[in-house]
């Protein structure tokens, strides 16, 4: 799992985690608790369909408004937006009696649901550029694995005669738990446009808008292939292959079932194979409905609608993926908000799409329509892809072939942000050598500082590899400040040259640097000259650039004796300072 070893990133990874779960909980609990809010109410299919709509009613707008909101008072808005999806849920339970106030409750609910899909889906891109690491498809895994959870769940309470409002309020503790933690993770601040933008990053007015609503476009072709699935496989099932009615029930399951697996299955690709992930999707997807389509018994259809669930269910997280990477931090919530509510779309459409063309050729033909829409995204994938008006092509390739110049930018409006990336730049240049200052003094409590307070990744090859901080430091105080007749037994020089640094977004830089080492080692009377290539990550904690990762590769090192005649004087060095460890 990602978060498994996301450095400093992982209490964000897991806050994104545990809202998706939120998210997925209440679902499953509305999907299986649908009958018994229709006896309550005492309303017909016809009624209970005209209420659903008002889901999707108060979910457009919402999912158009948050990714505003998101922008302008912070990603904190996500804690609010998980809680209030809780609230709703528990309040309906209540309080719907009646066709009105079902419709009223459901309305509620879109809204704080679309404005939760939005606001989790933010977060979790945020949380994948600065882990650098997948997190949007092993999260909506979560989701789909707590969906099918707490419809059984939903199910065994039902069976069981506990109130209607039971599990929805074990899911309204669920969400409160999610929005606390996500409180607690997020930072205060507002991101905004004039601070340090993406590298690469698309700006967002005028063309901008583009590029996302066509991803968008491609978002809604795979959930309208997957929500047509889910609707739809029990009916075909018991229609076309004659299953039983209890056997037919279990489709939706395998099919979200499959899904769930296959997130978390290939939650760990990384983004450089995004491309190759979606056609293979689209393939998969296409080849399933088209499988299920001419399946003549349930025991060929099964493995049509597996092939169909896995193929779907990489296709959304991994545009919502591509899009998280380019977007400037200060623009993640419009851009996600653009992207989320254009494929919302077609997870609305989906089931009124089969239907049509079941009425008109028959299911058998409707799986065929389903195919098509998978088809069309496996066309459209590649070029969509490498917009050539985006300025930075959608599957994470280099902009540009190695070699190519790039032209300069002139003054404008991002003028202030390009100014604000070489101050970053020169902030954490001025880091690594404040760094390699207390190594060669000899001071741990400097070393130490430079570092965030927990998590870090180090990995400094023949010293060994530790997930914080302090665990280097207590290397260096072992090796470096060994001190015999009240002298320095180790003397170190440290020169970092040739710095590549470069800034992803707001508070999220990542650099390499070359290192040329000398060591006097007057225990063994050797010197030591060796170089080497470091690999950090840099995170902005307590207003100051910090290193969140420190990885060291030796090239290679000549070590030879001082010699008889070699004379050592160390008299510029001051006494080490001992550090207090917590």
């Amino acid at each position: 799992m990602p978060w498994r070893s996301a450095g400093p990133h992982r209490r964000l990874i897991v806050s994104a985690i545990v809202a998706f779960a939120a998210f997925g909980a209440f679902w499953g609990v509305w999907g299986a608790s649908i009958p018994r809010v229709q006896q309550r109410t005492g309303i017909g299919d016809g009624r209970l369909g005209l209420a659903l709509l008002f889901v999707g009613a108060g979910a457009l707008p919402a999912m158009l408004l948050a990714g505003r909101a998101l922008d302008r008072w912070g990603l904190r808005v996500a804690a609010l937006a998980v809680a209030a999806l809780g609230c709703a849920g528990a309040g309906v339970a209540v309080t719907a009696v009646n066709l009105a106030g079902l419709c009223i409750g459901l309305a509620v609910i879109g809204a704080a649901s679309g404005a939760a899909d939005v606001a989790i889906n933010a977060v979790a891109g945020r949380a994948e550029k600065l882990a650098g690491r997948p997190v949007i498809t092993p999260a909506h895994g979560v989701f789909s694995a707590l969906v099918v959870v707490a419809s059984l769940a939903t199910g065994l309470a039902s069976a069981a005669s506990l109130p209607l409002a039971a599990p929805f309020v074990a899911v309204a503790v669920l969400s409160l738990v999610a929005g606390i933690s996500l409180l607690k993770t997020l930072p205060a601040d507002v991101v905004t446009a004039q601070r340090v933008p993406a590298a690469g990053a698309t700006p967002f007015p005028r063309r901008g808008i583009v590029p996302f609503l066509l991803i968008g476009v491609l978002g809604a072709l795979a959930f309208a292939s997957e929500n047509a699935h889910q609707s739809w496989s029990a009916v075909f099932a018991h229609d076309e292959l004659g299953s039983g009615t209890g056997l037919s029930a279990v489709a939706p399951a395998v099919f979200a079932g499959t899904v769930a697996i296959t997130r978390f299955c290939v939650g760990g690709v990384r983004a450089a194979h995004a491309r190759t992930v979606l056609l293979v999707g689209a393939s998969a997807a296409a080849a399933g409905a088209a499988l299920l389509a001419a399946a003549p018994t349930l025991l060929i259809a099964a493995p049509g609608l597996a092939l169909a669930a896995a193929g779907t269910a990489v296709l959304f997280p991994t545009l919502l993926g591509i899009v998280s990477r380019i977007v400037d931090e200060s623009r993640r919530g419009r851009a996600t908000s653009v992207v989320t509510t254009v494929s919302y779309l077609g997870f609305l459409a989906g089931p009124g799409y089969v239907g049509l063309w079941a009425e008109a050729v028959g299911l058998r033909g409707a799986m065929v329509a389903v195919a098509a829409l998978a088809a069309l995204l496996l066309v459209l994938t590649p070029p969509l892809l490498r917009l050539p008006f985006t300025g930075t092509p959608l599957d994470g390739a280099s902009p540009m072939p190695e070699g190519r110049a790039t032209m300069p930018q002139p003054p404008g409006p991002d003028l202030a942000g390009r100014i604000a990336r070489l101050e970053a730049i020169e902030e954490i240049k001025a880091l690594k050598h404040r760094y390699l200052r207390a190594c060669d003094a000899k001071d741990p409590a400097e070393f130490r500082a430079c570092f965030v307070a927990s998590g870090a990744s180090i990995d400094f090859d023949r010293l060994g590899t530790f997930d914080d901080a302090d665990g280097i430091v207590r290397v260096f105080e072992r090796i470096a400040l060994q001190r015999v007749d009240g002298r320095n037994a180790i003397l170190d020089m440290h020169h970092a040259m040739h710095p590549d640094i470069t800034v992803h977004g707001e508070g999220s830089a990542s650099g390499r640097w070359t290192l040329r080492f000398r060591q006097v080692n007057l225990l063994d009377d050797t010197e030591t000259v060796s170089t080497g290539e470091y690999d950090d990550e840099y995170v902005v904690e307590d207003g100051r650039w910090k290193m969140s990762k420190c990885h060291f590769r030796r090239h290679w090192s000549i070590t030879r004796p001082l010699g008889d005649g070699c004379r050592v004087d160390q008299q510029g060095l001051a006494r080490p300072a001992t550090r207090t460890h917590p």
